[in-house]
C-alpha cells in the first residue's frame, strides 16, 4: 500500500494566495457597491436610470466570486491539504463563473428585449 505525501504550499505561494484573495474581496465589494447603487437608481423615481435585475445581478456575482474564498483562506490556515483545498475552492469558482455566464446572457437578453420592445 502507498502512502501519498500532500502538497504543501511554502510561504511564497502562500502571500500569492493571499494577494489573489485580496484581490477577490475587492472584487466583491466593488460588486456589491454597483449593485447597490444600481438597485437604488433602479427603484427612486426621477432619478438616472438603474435597472434592479442588473443591480441583483452584480450582486449575485459578488456571491459567486465570494464562495471559494473559504477554501483558499483553508490554504493559508491548514497544514497537509493544501492541494485538496485549492481544487477544492477551484471547482467552487468553476461554478460561480457558470452562473455568472448564464446571468450576464440573461442581462445580455433583457438589454436586446428592452431595445426591441421600446422601438
Amino acid at each position: 500500500m502507498s502512502v501519498t505525501k500532500e502538497y504543501e504550499f511554502n510561504e511564497y505561494e502562500n502571500q500569492l494566495m493571499l494577494r489573489f484573495l485580496q484581490s477577490i474581496i475587492y472584487l466583491c465589494i466593488a460588486l456589491v457597491f454597483a449593485g447597490t447603487v444600481t438597485i437604488i437608481q433602479g427603484v427612486i423615481p426621477d432619478a438616472r436610470s438603474g435597472d434592479v435585475f442588473v443591480g441583483i445581478i452584480f450582486i449575485l456575482m459578488a456571491i459567486a466570486f465570494f464562495l471559494p474564498v473559504r477554501n483558499f483562506l483553508n490554504i493559508l490556515s491548514t497544514s497537509g491539504n493544501d492541494m485538496k483545498q485549492f481544487m477544492r475552492g477551484f471547482n467552487t469558482l468553476s461554478g460561480g463563473l457558470t452562473f455568472i455566464i448564464i446571468a450576464f446572457s440573461l442581462l445580455l437578453i433583457t438589454i436586446i428585449w428592452s431595445y426591441f420592445a421600446s422601438v
